[in-house]
C-alpha cells in the first residue's frame, strides 16, 4: 500500500484554511470587545456631560443670611439673600433660615428669581446679638423643571418631590 502525502499546495490549504478561520474569529471577538469598551466610555462621557449641564444652573445659585437692623438692644433682624447668577430664572424658591442651636426653621417662599438677579427677603427672623448668623437652605426648581436643594454650598437633586405650592 502506497501512502499519498499530497502536494505542497494541498498542505498549505489544509493548514491555512483553519488558521485563517481562527484568526478571523479572534479578530471579530477583539473588535466587538473594543467596540463595547468604546461605547461604555462614550456613554459615561455623555452621562457626565448631561449631569454637568443639569447642575450648571443650580451651581450658579447661592443663598446666605444677611444681618439687618438691630431691634432693641438685644436682637438683630436677619434676612435671606438669594443670588441667581445663571442665565435662566429659578422658580418656586423656598428659603429657610435656621438659627444656631435651634431646630426652629423659618421659611419664605419666592415665586421667581429672575436671571442675574440678587433677591433679598424682608428681615423676618430676630436673633440675639452675639449669636451666630443663621444657616440658609434654599430649595428651588430650575428652568428644566428639576427640583433642587442647596445647603452650605452643596446641592442635591430632590427626586420625586413636587414643586412648592403657595
Amino acid at each position: 500500500m502506497d501512502l499519498q502525502w499530497g502536494s505542497v499546495p494541498d498542505w498549505v490549504a489544509a493548514v491555512g484554511t483553519p488558521t485563517a478561520l481562527i484568526a478571523l474569529l479572534v479578530e471579530t471577538w477583539q473588535s466587538r470587545r473594543q467596540r463595547a469598551v468604546e461605547t461604555e466610555l462614550a456613554d459615561a462621557r455623555q452621562a457626565s456631560e448631561t449631569k454637568h449641564r443639569r447642575e450648571l444652573q443650580v451651581a450658579s445659585v447661592a443663598a446666605w443670611a444677611s444681618d439687618g437692623d438691630v431691634k432693641g438692644a438685644r436682637y438683630r433682624n436677619v434676612s435671606a439673600v438669594v443670588d441667581n447668577a445663571s442665565d435662566m430664572a429659578v422658580y418656586d424658591v423656598i428659603v429657610r433660615l435656621e438659627a444656631a442651636g435651634t431646630v426652629t426653621v423659618e421659611e419664605k417662599h419666592v415665586h421667581i428669581v429672575p436671571p442675574r438677579t440678587r433677591y433679598e427677603t424682608e428681615a423676618w427672623l430676630a436673633v440675639l446679638l452675639g449669636d451666630e448668623t443663621p444657616s440658609v437652605e434654599v430649595e428651588l426648581t430650575d428652568s428644566h423643571g428639576i427640583r433642587w436643594t442647596r445647603r452650605n454650598g452643596a446641592f442635591e437633586e430632590i427626586t420625586g418631590t413636587a414643586a412648592a405650592n403657595d
